[in-house]
């Protein structure tokens, strides 16, 4: 149990050696214990070794007044809408939005049906679509009894 203490104490420190948040003495330290567990030792160079990605954050500027700014929108909103907390807000939203969009789908379905032509041709299409014609013997046998008692 000692051990496994140790060992997570160690991965705390080369947790915080990668951080940057060790001294020099610090870190000169944690080199002489990691030499009695090499498979810590090697995990802790493999991850001195990863490249810094804080330059790929610098680009990004997001400023907390952003956020603010979007928190006030937000509960001003529910203010304009005599809304009392977030989840009051959240399914009122939802109602009001999965509304228009059932709309939306009841008006695209209908505006198929009313461009499709009413020839009655349908019935006949769903069953080419759902027992194509494989062209075999037995139908045009049929064929010509058709023809023979017409």
């Amino acid at each position: 149990m000692n051990e496994q203490n140790e060992r997570k104490k160690l991965e705390l420190m080369i947790n915080r050696a990668a951080d940057g948040e060790l001294t020099e003495q610090e870190i000169s330290t944690l080199n002489q214990q990691l030499q009695g567990y090499p498979d810590l030792l090697e995990n802790y160079h493999d991850i001195l070794a990863l490249p810094d990605l804080k330059s790929a954050y610098d680009r990004i500027n997001i400023h907390p007044s952003d956020y603010q700014t979007k928190i006030d929108r937000l509960i001003s909103r529910m203010e304009e809408d005599g809304l009392k907390n977030f989840a009051e807000a959240s399914i009122f939203w939802f109602k009001r939005y999965a509304f228009a969009a059932s709309v939306a789908a009841l008006a695209l379905v209908s505006g198929f049906y009313l461009i499709t032509d009413n020839t009655g041709d349908n019935e006949m299409a769903v069953e080419q679509l759902l027992y194509p014609d494989d062209g075999g013997d037995a139908e045009t046998y049929v064929l010509y009894l058709n023809e023979y008692f017409d």
